[in-house]
């Protein structure tokens, strides 16, 4: 690491030079512009210099005893690998200073240094580089933190997603339930669930919330956090029973978020296992399919559908609701557009149409196995693409 080096207006130089004449005279033409200047006899002089201390510039000369400018520079390279070397040369051994540059020095200046501004052109312009490079150290350095804090807290944020993700599929003995959920950063805005309602009711829900990462995984939290709260109040029981009334009541919880320009999709449906309906509502969301039991193909719930939430309040539009028949055994399948759109390598989308023939020629004996059918058809058609938006599939199974 590169430490700031002059406490100085101007720097601090080293000059390494065997030559006590040109060693002052160089420390006088420095010093008159203002640089801190010490001095160092031959290489392994410069360099105990440079372990007790560091230096914006180093000026050295080639040709000294003990350890001449080539190997002095090899081993600063160790102690210090930033810092601008200026070789001192005489006018007629241009060679060596061509080939003190080739190993890494900064510039060379030529001896006798007349007026000085040759050299002070030099030095100036190596404190300006060594003064840049601290600066970008220290930049990149901050980053560096700054990007570990946040890879720490969006892992955090994942495992805390996950926690909640799996825990959203209540389990009932009369249903058979299973989701997938595949972010395509480290946490998304992708979210399902399914809870009990009462002794005879069950609910199911899938929302999207807009953009990427952590501030659709905010608003996330916040969907499910909603829905949680009303379904554990005794009296929001006929409220979260009936899906038009629901999204109203979430819209008007999440109605700040028009002022973000976020909004969320989502589709909720109720079960009534007495009555076999299947009662449903749809904000903006891409349309649920059903499988019916014994039956070939899927069927597309496309009626009921409004306007994303937090967008429906602005325009005077209420949420309207449609219900279908559900038995034992019929399926619901429910995901986001991420599935959907996610592409091949020649740019062309998966789509509702193949998603509808993979669910409908599936044969998984569970809700499970017809996730992993979507899943491993997915990764077939997408051929190593990754997909550009969260992906989440909730299959429920009504049993016998």
């Amino acid at each position: 690491m590169i430490t700031s080096a002059s406490q100085y207006d101007t720097g601090n130089v080293l000059v390494v030079d065997d030559e006590i004449v040109v060693r002052e005279v160089l420390s006088r033409m420095l010093r008159t512009k203002g640089c801190s200047v010490e001095q160092a006899t031959n290489g392994a002089d410069g360099l105990a210099k440079v372990e007790e201390k560091p230096y914006d510039v180093v000026i050295t000369d080639i040709k000294m005893p003990k350890m001449d400018g080539f190997e002095f520079m090899e081993n600063l390279r160790t102690l210090d690998p930033e810092i601008p070397v200026i070789i001192v040369t005489a006018v007629g051994d241009v060679k060596n200073a061509v080939k003190a540059v080739q190993l890494g020095a900064y510039d060379f200046v030529h001896k006798p240094f007349g007026a000085g501004a040759e050299l002070w052109t030099t030095v100036e312009r190596a404190i300006e580089l060594r003064r840049t490079r601290l600066e970008n150290e220290t930049y990149h350095r901050q980053l560096e933190e700054i990007n570990t804090r946040l890879t720490r807290e969006l892992q955090l944020a994942r495992r805390v997603q996950e926690c909640y993700a799996a825990g959203s599929l209540i389990p009932d003995q009369r249903l058979d339930l299973a989701g997938l959920y595949e972010p395509c950063f480290n946490v998304g805005g992708d979210l399902y669930g399914a809870f009990p309602i009462g002794k005879t009711k069950y609910a199911f829900y899938m929302a999207d919330v807009s953009g990427h990462g952590p501030s659709a995984a905010l608003i996330t939290a916040m969907v499910k956090m909603n829905i949680e709260s009303l379904a554990d109040r005794s009296d929001s029981q006929d409220l979260i029973a009936d899906p038009p009334r629901l999204l109203t009541e979430l819209d008007r919880m999440l109605f700040k978020l028009v002022e973000t320009g976020m909004f969320v999709t989502m589709i909720y449906a109720v079960l009534d296992m007495e009555q076999n309906e299947l009662a449903y509502c749809n904000a903006g969301h891409c349309f649920p399919l059903v499988l019916r039991a014994g039956e070939p193909g899927t069927v597309s719930l496309d009626n009921g559908r409004g306007i994303a939430l937090t967008l429906a309040k602005d325009l005077g539009l209420d949420y309207q609701g449609d219900c279908i028949r559900f038995g034992p055994g019929d399926t619901l399948l429910l995901c986001t557009d991420g599935l959907l759109e996610a592409h091949d390598p020649d740019a062309r989308q998966y789509g509702s149409q193949q998603l509808s023939e993979v669910a409908g020629a599936s044969q998984a004996p569970t809700a499970e196995a017809l996730v992993e059918d979507i899943r491993a058809s997915l990764r077939e058609f997408a051929q190593g693409v990754q997909p550009h938006d969260d992906v989440a599939v909730l299959v429920a199974r009504r049993k016998d």
